[in-house]
């Protein structure tokens, strides 16, 4: 699977020489975000107590600002249109007009189709590289596994902390909900992916995996990584399932939050919270969770 992602190897190599002789004296504490905000469904499509997304965006913005105000921040996003994307950054850059993303629609690389995206403030970190790849036998265009029921893709972005100078790698995606062998492939082109990354520094991985944790594509994944839900010192809304319908589904933890690099990297705490809205509904069929984590 290597020489299918020799090209992205290529390309990580430009941020080598920038990255080696960089001072990385003080410690980083922040906050990695993961949240399935669900595509903005037709009305036919809407399940039972699902709003439109017009009734829920706020929601989603509201989470997003309350649990990541206090520390630098990388958000990941699933099932993510580009009209959601862009009212999410613009109801960001209300308070603070310096919200960004990187990501590419998932159907034709640009905006068309879901997309998996990172969303960061460009007043705490600096983009050293942005690269998508899909979760495919043709990682490098769009497209799906043979099998999947739709494309997938993964964003990676390497980020430069510009107040304390350390660099992250961080990913996000989303695997199919549908196919087994595309979640199996998937996770083995994830490890891969990582693998490439031709530096040291921590590595975060989030997303939506739709796999517990008793699936084989967990397993694969917590061979090299560790699932922050395990191991942070805190856990805080452990009770809480990450995946919750619009309160007539079955509930399971299917979203998860990865990282490696442990001796360079704490997780304090790992939260899932709640998704109620003050009138009763829930403003995704997911629950938002976020690690805190300390680099130094």
């Amino acid at each position: 699977m290597l020489p299918k992602i020799l090209l992205l190897v290529i390309i990580l190599l430009i941020t080598v020489v920038s990255l080696n002789n960089y001072s990385r004296s003080e410690s980083l504490e922040f906050i990695i975000y993961s949240h399935n905000i669900r595509f903005p469904a037709a009305s036919y499509k809407r399940s039972t107590k699902e709003l439109p997304w017009s009734n829920r965006k706020g929601g989603v913005i509201g989470a997003i600002e309350s649990n990541t105000s206090n520390y630098s921040s990388l958000i990941g996003l699933q099932e993510t249109t580009h009209s959601q994307l862009t009212d999410i950054i613009d109801g960001l850059n209300q308070e603070s007009p310096s919200w960004s993303y990187l990501g590419v629609g998932r159907d034709d690389g640009v905006k068309k189709g879901e997309y998996s995206p990172i969303i960061y403030n460009k007043n705490q970190w600096k983009v050293l590289n942005d690269t998508s790849v899909w979760l495919s036998l043709t990682p490098h265009k769009p497209s799906r596994y043979p099998s999947a029921n739709k494309n997938r893709i993964v964003t990676l972005g390497i980020f430069r902390h510009l107040k304390t100078g350390k660099t992250v790698n961080y990913l996000n995606t989303h695997l199919d909900h549908k196919s087994k062998d595309a979640r199996k492939y998937s996770a083995h082109l994830l490890l891969d992916l990582i693998n490439s990354i031709p530096n040291d520094y921590p590595t975060f991985l989030s997303g939506d995996f739709n796999s517990i944790e008793s699936d084989e594509p967990y397993r694969i994944l917590s061979k090299k990584l560790n699932d922050t839900s395990k191991v942070s010192s805190k856990l805080i809304g452990s009770d809480l399932n990450t995946f919750s319908g619009f309160g007539n589904k079955k509930r399971y933890n299917i979203d998860f939050i990865w990282y490696s690099g442990k001796d360079k990297c704490i997780p304090v705490s790992h939260s899932v919270v709640d998704n109620y809205m003050d009138n009763g509904y829930r403003y995704s069929d997911h629950r938002p969770i976020f690690t805190k984590f300390i680099v130094d």
